[in-house]
């Protein structure tokens, strides 16, 4: 029995999305808080042109690269729209949003200025105009994905090279060594240290910058997994550091175990993913136990899903090549010298 066995189906909008700086949320399924309103997701939105009409389904899975690239994504809204362009939104939507884009007077119910039948509701509004709900998702919101997943990966990373000169910048032992604590900011960031016990200096004279900081375990609350610590060691407490935030994520975005038959009408176990979110968080749960494995192409730097392929594997072949020639070119070029 494959327990890997997947399958899921998400969709992209056909004439893919814009940010709107005017929608809000609102609506029978708006995620608000009344009494603070700026508490609750803010503008802009990533929401569906509306000129799209359809929604193209693909099975994101087949790219199992996927959760590498959107954790390398620039946390712009120029690059954020063209991942969502590709892939679609993260879920089917953070909260549902009125916005003057997907409304009309009242009077012309029959010539709404949209395409497609991807709205919900209807309600009218004091400016005598009646909208229509549409969901979707903020720039907080993918911003704050971007960064659990970057800096996740950022640690399995360096825990996967057995990299403890960069885990030192994270994994941070007090003197008396009772408890073990972390930091997490961008590399760019950490680099600027030699230990996470530096950053948190500099965090007590109150220097900012985007950091999350926290214990893993601790001797005062006889932690089972404290005694399996060793004091000064950054591998392990690395290794619970990111067990501990993709369980938070397989939680929040849940993969569920579902019965599918097969040609044969026989049924079968599948992992289905519950929106995109879930999808790539399955991808790093399965890098995570060794059941998928990558590596960094040695030339480009980006990420290859080697799994089937040598294990001496370093380079893709597309680059590979590019060196050859290059390097031929370079070597022709210095004989007519």
């Amino acid at each position: 029995m494959d327990i890997q066995q997947t399958y899921f189906v998400w969709y992209k909008a056909d004439k893919g999305y814009y940010w709107d700086d005017e929608a809000r949320a609102g609506g029978l399924f708006a995620k608000t808080n009344k009494n603070r309103p700026s508490t609750g997701p803010q503008p802009p939105f990533l929401i569906e042109t509306p000129d799209t009409t359809g929604f193209i389904g693909y099975k994101p899975l087949d790219e199992p690269t996927l959760f590498l690239k959107f954790a390398e994504t620039k946390p712009t809204q120029k690059d954020i729209l063209a991942f969502a362009n590709s892939y679609g939104k993260l879920t089917l939507g953070e909260t549902e949003l009125l916005t003057p884009r997907y409304s009309y007077p009242k009077d012309q119910q029959d010539d709404k200025p949209w395409k497609h039948g991807n709205v919900m509701g209807r309600y009218e509004q004091r400016d005598g105009k009646m909208y229509e709900g549409i969901f979707g998702e903020s720039l907080q919101f993918w911003r704050e994905e971007i960064k659990y997943m970057r800096w996740t990966v950022q640690v399995w990373e360096w825990l996967k090279n057995r990299d403890a000169k960069s885990l030192r910048k994270v994994i941070f032992w007090p003197e008396n060594n009772n408890s073990v604590g972390y930091v997490l900011a961008d590399k760019e960031v950490l680099e600027g240290y030699s230990s996470a016990r530096d950053i948190f200096k500099d965090l007590g004279l109150k220097k900012t910058f985007a950091c999350t900081i926290g214990q893993l375990a601790s001797s005062d609350f006889k932690d089972d997994i404290f005694a399996r610590f060793r004091p000064g060691d950054v591998l392990l407490p690395a290794q619970y550091l990111v067990q501990s935030r993709i369980n938070k994520k397989l939680e929040e975005y849940a993969t569920k175990p579902r019965l599918l038959m097969n040609d044969d009408n026989k049924l079968e176990p599948y992992l289905m993913p519950e929106n995109l979110l879930a999808a790539m968080w399955l991808q790093f749960y399965l890098a995570a136990i060794g059941e998928k494995k990558y590596k960094r192409c040695s030339i480009c730097g980006l990420w290859a899903d080697v799994t089937d392929k040598r294990r001496n594997w370093s380079k893709h072949s597309d680059c590979a090549n590019q060196a050859r020639v290059r390097k031929y070119r370079e070597k022709q070029r210095g004989g007519l010298k």
